[in-house]
C-alpha cells in the first residue's frame, strides 16, 4: 500500500467488518474491508468519514463512505489566452492532445464524484 502510495482512511465506530462464532470460545473478530485512498483524494475531500455499520443479517459489516467537497476559496478563475508562438513549438501538437486526454478523464472522474457525493447523503438501511 505504501510503495503505491495509498492511504488507509481511518474508520469509526466498529473496528472489525467481520466476524465468525460471536458469543462462543471460538469468536473471531477480523478487519477485512478498508477504504484505500491517496494524498490527492484526502485533499479533495477533506471532510471524508469512513464507518462500519452493524447488521444482524450477515457476518459481513457494512462501511459508509460519507464526504462533501471542499472547495477551495483561494483558486481564483482567470481567462485563458492563447499565444501564437506556441504554435511554432515542436511538442505543442502532442501537449494538446495530453491536455484532451487529462479533460475526458476529468469529465468522468467528476461524473463519479457527483454520483458519489449524492448516494453519500443518503445513508443506506441495513436490516
Amino acid at each position: 500500500m505504501v510503495d503505491a502510495g495509498l492511504i488507509d482512511l481511518p474508520m469509526l465506530g466498529y473496528s472489525f467488518t467481520w466476524f465468525k462464532s460471536l458469543g462462543t470460545a471460538r469468536a473471531v473478530e477480523e478487519k477485512l474491508d478498508r477504504a484505500l485512498t491517496d494524498a490527492s483524494w484526502c485533499d479533495l475531500f477533506q471532510e471524508a468519514s469512513l464507518e462500519c455499520l452493524t447488521t444482524t443479517s450477515s457476518d459481513h459489516y457494512p462501511l459508509w463512505l460519507s464526504c462533501k467537497v471542499v472547495v477551495n476559496p483561494q483558486r481564483v478563475s482567470t481567462k485563458f489566452r492563447f499565444e501564437n508562438s506556441w504554435l511554432v513549438e515542436p511538442e505543442f501538437g502532442l501537449f494538446v492532445d495530453k491536455c484532451q486526454e487529462v479533460v475526458i478523464l476529468m469529465k468522468i472522474y467528476g461524473t463519479f464524484c457527483n454520483l458519489f457525493c449524492k448516494l453519500s447523503r443518503k445513508k443506506p438501511r441495513v436490516n
